[in-house]
């Protein structure tokens, strides 16, 4: 496949995405910048060490690794008045998800890229996530983990770019290319997967989702993936 249009999208993306970090993010910050890079994070970094060391001072550090769950809602329940959205991000290389939404509801995803994402790409966590409006999302080459690596077994098994657990959601305009296995699989727990210890409503009836029709699935798009492209239902 050809992929060179794709990546000119993509790249015109991570462009828009560079400047909408200068503009949030600490000077401090180093990645996926222009003229900066893990060296020059750790070149700072020693100066800053070195300047408190020797004025007498403790230096102590926490390395937290952000390489996973690129962006997570987790556990928000109904946010469908506010209506927060998520909307034209370039997410890249990461090593577990791109998107993922948990037991949320009423969030709007919007023109995202997911790029190289390895797992589940755009994921439905629990079943219970619903008025979900998804739409000119674009993902590319989902990828499989490596042994031992996936969250999920499926993840291993069969990888797809948009992993749907609930059908109360709207996918318009949507595409999913080049995945290992699938674009689109709808996917029903019989009952929403939560913790023992949530004791709020789960929002959907044992059973429920696998009779219930798909809210909105218009205009979307699948192709060059390893497995199949669409597949419409199943359970977990």
């Amino acid at each position: 496949m050809d992929f060179s249009m794709l990546q000119n999208f993509t790249s015109e993306k991570l462009k828009k995405t560079e400047n909408f970090h200068l503009k949030l993010i600490s000077i401090g910050e180093s990645g996926f910048r222009q003229g900066h890079s893990c060296q020059t994070a750790l070149t700072k970094l020693i100066d800053e060490w070195l300047k408190y060391l020797d004025n007498g001072e403790i230096v102590g550090t926490v390395f937290l690794d952000f390489s996973a769950y690129s962006i997570h809602f987790h556990m928000c329940e109904d946010v469908s008045q506010a209506r927060p959205w998520i909307r034209q991000n370039s997410i890249h290389h990461s090593k577990s998800r791109c998107i993922t939404i948990h037991h949320t509801m009423g969030l709007i995803i919007e023109q995202n890229v997911c790029y190289r994402t390895i797992g589940h790409s755009y994921f439905f966590e629990a079943g219970s996530e619903q008025n979900t409006i998804m739409e000119g999302n674009l993902g590319l080459g989902t990828s499989k983990p490596p042994p031992g690596r996936g969250l999920i077994p499926t993840d291993t098994a069969c990888p797809t770019t948009y992993w749907v657990t609930n059908p109360k959601n709207s996918f318009r305009n949507n595409a999913a290319a080049g995945s290992f296995c699938r674009g689109f699989w709808f996917n029903y727990p019989d009952f929403p997967l939560l913790p023992d210890s949530f004791t709020g409503n789960a929002y959907m009836l044992n059973k429920e989702a696998r009779f219930t029709a798909i809210h909105q699935f218009d205009d979307n798009t699948a192709h060059s993936n390893g497995g199949v492209s669409y597949c419409p239902l199943s359970s977990i």
